[in-house]
């Protein structure tokens, strides 16, 4: 029993050995099965790693080749960031760029306008565009548009504005080449969804990405740290750290390791350590590249993201981009923006020769470029061209071509397609506006309502209005309100004849009415019928005329006036020799000689009235000296005293005391006042002075004329005015016209023109109208000077 007792154990043992044998087999098939399964996910993220770097590259090249110049701001206005197109537009170093302020490169009138655009920009966080000048080499300037967007820099807790200029002058406008300043890179870093961070050859941390310090710091930035005290949480990193292998051998080593985030979570990452070498391609640390594979669908979103954004950034850049393969001339990509501007759609663009899309008189052009590209020889990168669209119509475009060259020779173009019609018309437009503020004449277009929507310079400076005062004005407006209708007859005619001449007093602001010849006809202006009204001014021209027409008047007047003379003088004269005859017969007669005398003073004074007719037909002939005026207006009021006293009117004289002397002719003078005088009292009695006897049967009082003289300038002013009933409206224009009279029985209308030949010959003016209390008022204007020497005799 104690031998089976002792044996037992042994059994036992072997048994227990067994078990324990299968239990340590089992952790190891275990480990051999997770070995197995991470060397897959190992796989699976080498190939998606792969592709992020593809992703990346893609995204590299998009911005490095971008014919587009990119800056980046600070709040200050400092360059803190920019490409190689950047400093191409400028003509100046990146280096130099560096932490300068951009305004420097302003024009001085828009600096200020600069700034108010940079600080609003900083206040509101969307997109915004400018245009201003820039000074680029040898001080010259280009205008550029400025368009730009806020992004926050997390590592430096600042705003930066990043801004994208585009040469619209044309003066300059170049691709932009490479994207490789540090602060872009860090936009590009932070754009990725994964840890990167940048390790200098002593293991301290220089350089982080967004996602980084926002998993694993606490509130004090990564830059400065050792990179094991952030990812390995221990004093010394492993032996095996790929971030060590890298700057100990320069080659690129990757690791799972475990992490732990901020929070506390355990994660596993893909470590992946680049190396990173300076100018003189001598290592100086490492790009360490960290996957999170706990949630492997995240680097599928990214890549996805990633290709998104490749996508959006080229369909919504601010103008088409297009990809040509020159040898079949086919297009091989285009954006969102070129099938906009086209009509077309993508499927559309891609199956047309790139040559059908030009308009016929642009493909010559494009076929001369070809050939001078075939042949290597320069051409331009910037030109213009006309794109036919889908719907027939035609566009204006500025090209910007970079040509993609494989064995040194170029295969295709990147192309980047503003559209300039909005410009090419402006330019067309400003060439007929100068033309059309260059016209002698006023032009103004009115629309169908009659309202003013477009003038020249003229049409405004002459008008008295402010140009946003003259835009709300309508064609009435400077219309006498008696000719409206003759201008609403001329519009009914332009509507059926599309075009009508007419004549029209036109109301200036400062209410003097011009007289205008019209010529009108309608036209096609903005996509509207409107219109055009050309105004000239024949005021002068009308004045010409008028005295014109009044000489011609007088010259007949005076001619009649000859004939008339030649035929009393003769039988004058024959009646003064047999007086003659009389008088020496019976000399001794006392009383047949003193009748004779009348009747020779009668015909004396008969003579002196033909004389005085003959005159008008050769004027100057009378004796000119010089004169006191107001004497004569004096004697010519004594002269006819009685005859004012019997029509009770009253003349009162306001003559001025500091008039000079005149040479005139003072029986001439005396003639003109007194005719105004009696003019004057018959117009206020309704009686002739012939027979002024019939006011003794009238109960009539109260007549008053008034005569005043000054000295204006260098003129003296003779006015006479009564407070009679005025002149007729109608009879205004035609008063100082030659047998123009309503006195019917009571005179022959020559008085007035004989007065106004009168006045005429001493170089003077005469002009009527009717005064603001009543009556009539004749301005009289004499020169102090006389304008030419006559002969008298």
């Amino acid at each position: 029993m104690l031998k089976r007792t002792q044996n037992k154990p042994d059994k036992i043992c072997k048994g227990g050995s067994h078990l324990t044998s299968l239990k340590s087999r089992e952790p190891i098939h275990k480990l051999q099965a997770r070995l197995i399964e991470q060397e897959n996910q190992n796989k699976h993220l080498k190939k998606e790693l792969a592709e992020l770097e593809a992703s990346q590259k893609k995204f590299f090249r998009l911005f490095d080749e971008a014919p587009a110049a990119y800056f980046t701001l600070d709040v200050k206005g400092q360059i803190i960031d920019l490409n190689q197109a950047a400093a191409d537009l400028l003509g100046t170093p990146k280096e130099t760029l560096l932490h300068t302020c951009f305004d420097r490169f302003v024009v001085p009138d828009a600096r200020q306008r600069f700034k108010i655009y940079i600080h609003e920009a900083f206040q509101q966080a969307i997109q915004r565009t400018c245009e201003v000048e820039l000074f680029i080499e040898n001080s010259i300037s280009i205008a550029v548009k400025l368009t730009s967007r806020i992004c926050l820099d997390t590592n430096l807790s600042f705003p930066q504005l990043n801004m994208i200029i585009t040469d619209v002058s044309r003066l300059k406008f170049e691709n932009a080449k490479h994207y490789k300043n540090a602060r872009f890179f860090q936009g590009i870093l932070d754009s990725i969804q994964d840890d990167i961070m940048i390790v200098d050859s002593d293991g301290n941390i220089i350089l982080t990405n967004y996602w980084l310090e926002l998993k694993y710091s606490q509130h004090m930035p990564l830059r400065g740290k050792k990179f094991n005290q952030v990812f390995c949480r221990q004093n010394k990193p492993d032996s095996d750290c790929p971030i060590i292998e890298t700057i100990s051998n320069g080659d690129v080593h990757s690791k799972i390791i475990s992490q732990t985030d901020k929070e506390g979570k355990d994660t596993w990452s893909q470590l992946t350590a680049f190396p990173l070498t300076g100018s003189n391609r001598q290592l100086v640390g490492t790009v360490v590249y960290s996957k999170d594979i706990t949630e492997l669908k995240k680097a599928e979103m990214l890549l996805k993201e990633s290709e998104a954004r490749y996508r959006q950034i080229l369909d919504h850049a601010p103008a088409g981009i297009l990809e040509i393969d020159y040898s079949t001339g086919s297009l091989t990509s285009v954006n969102d923006v070129m099938c906009k501007l086209s009509g077309y759609s993508r499927e559309e663009l891609l199956a047309i020769p790139a040559i059908n899309l030009l308009a016929p008189e642009s493909r010559p052009i494009f076929k001369d470029r070809l050939h001078r590209i075939a042949k290597d020889l320069p051409v331009k990168e910037i030109v213009e061209y006309k794109i036919k669209k889908k719907d027939g119509s035609f566009i204006w475009v500025l090209l910007n071509a970079r040509f993609l060259k494989k064995d040194d020779k170029i295969s295709g173009a990147t192309v980047v397609i503003h559209d300039i019609t909005r410009r090419k018309k402006a330019e067309e437009l400003a060439r007929y506006k100068e033309l059309f503020d260059n016209v002698a004449e006023k032009v103004v277009i009115f629309n169908r309502s009659g309202k003013i929507i477009e003038f020249n310079n003229i049409a405004l400076e002459q008008s008295g209005y402010l140009r946003e005062e003259l835009l709300n004005h309508s064609y009435k407006d400077f219309i006498c309100k008696d000719q409206i209708i003759l201008v609403d007859h001329a519009l009914t005619k332009i509507h059926q004849s599309r075009q009508a001449r007419f004549e029209v007093e036109l109301q200036l602001k400062n209410e003097t009415t011009i007289l205008h010849a019209i010529s009108a006809r309608l036209v096609s202006y903005q996509g509207r019928i409107c219109l055009l009204c050309v105004a000239r001014d024949i005021s002068d021209a009308k004045l010409m005329q008028d005295t014109l027409i009044r000489s011609e008047r007088l010259a007949a007047t005076g001619q009649l006036a000859a004939s008339i003379a030649h035929e009393i003088n003769s039988p004058l004269q024959g009646i003064a020799a047999l007086l003659n005859v009389i008088k020496n017969s019976h000399s001794s007669d006392t009383e047949l000689n003193k009748n004779i005398s009348l009747i020779k003073d009668a015909f004396s004074s008969i003579r002196n009235t033909v004389k005085n007719l003959l005159d008008l037909n050769r004027p100057g002939r009378e004796l000119k000296q010089p004169t006191d005026i107001n004497s004569v207006i004096s004697g010519t009021v004594q002269l006819v005293r009685s005859h004012l006293k019997n029509s009770k009117v009253l003349v009162k004289q306001n003559l001025s005391k500091d008039l000079p002397k005149i040479i005139i002719s003072p029986q001439k003078l005396g003639q003109v006042f007194l005719n105004l005088i009696n003019n004057s009292v018959e117009a206020i009695t309704g009686i002739s002075s012939k027979n002024f006897n019939k006011l003794k049967q009238q109960n009539f009082f109260g007549g008053e004329i008034t005569i005043t003289t000054s000295r204006e300038k260098h003129n003296i002013v003779i006015r006479f005015s009564d407070n009679g009933p005025g002149i007729p409206a109608e009879d205004m224009e035609h008063i100082f016209d030659p047998f123009y009279t309503r006195k019917k029985a009571m005179g022959m209308g020559i008085g007035l023109s004989i007065c106004y030949g009168i006045i005429e010959e001493h170089n003077g003016t005469i002009t009527a109208q009717n005064g603001a209390q009543g009556g009539a008022v004749f301005n009289i204007t004499l020169p102090l000077e006389k304008k030419e020497e006559r002969s008298t005799l």
